[in-house]
């Protein structure tokens, strides 16, 4: 489509023979995450193997500002969303640093992510509202760029084998139900 925006996330080059991240890292992921939420970025897969060299190094499931999901989404609903990047981060750290036997005296958890997986955290959901995002801003023909929003550069996703279309809204329902229903289990079978 002549005239269309052009939006793509730019990484840092990281050499490849380094560990997922170590405890000097920790500080600097939680400020990048903070970042990405500050530039209308949410990440949605945070996990020990997205990270090398304390960099998240994938970025396959983000919603990006502008994004249909941000204008139709629950308030509740996403402010689980921006929570779940955080917590996500603080346990792949827990989990990596357990594997790998960090000395936790002196591991330094930033207090704001141990407050958010706590569920203590007094941010609105963790960080920046995507929606607050003022991608406008960086438009040379702003005109252009929201006609192409309007006219269908978020199609509905065809369900592969169904014949039918599901919304990426329709997704994240699913995958939270899914979760809740997995931890309800887990919890059914500790009992």
């Amino acid at each position: 489509m002549a005239g269309c925006p052009v939006r793509a996330i730019v990484k840092d080059l990281v050499d490849g023979e380094v560990k997922y991240f170590e405890p000097r890292h920790i500080g600097d992921m939680a400020e990048d995450l903070e970042t990405l939420h500050r530039l209308g970025v949410l990440v949605r897969d945070i996990k020990a193997n997205n990270y090398l060299g304390g960099k998240l190094i994938d970025l396959s499931r983000p919603w990006t500002a502008p994004h249909p999901a941000l204008d139709h989404i629950l308030e509740g609903d996403l402010r689980r969303q921006r929570r779940r990047d955080p917590v996500a981060l603080h346990g792949c750290i827990v989990d990596w640093g357990v594997d790998d036997n960090w000395d936790w005296s002196v591991v330094k958890m930033p207090e704001e992510l141990d407050k958010c997986a706590m569920g203590e955290s007094e941010q609105d959901g963790w960080g920046w509202d995507l929606r607050r995002y003022e991608w406008r801003k960086w438009e040379e023909n702003l005109e252009a760029a929201e006609e192409f929003l309007r006219e269908g550069a978020f199609e509905p996703e065809e369900v592969e084998g169904e014949g039918e279309e599901k919304s990426e809204i329709e997704g994240v329902r699913e995958e939270e139900e899914g979760a809740g229903e997995g931890l309800r289990t887990a919890i059914n079978r500790s009992l």
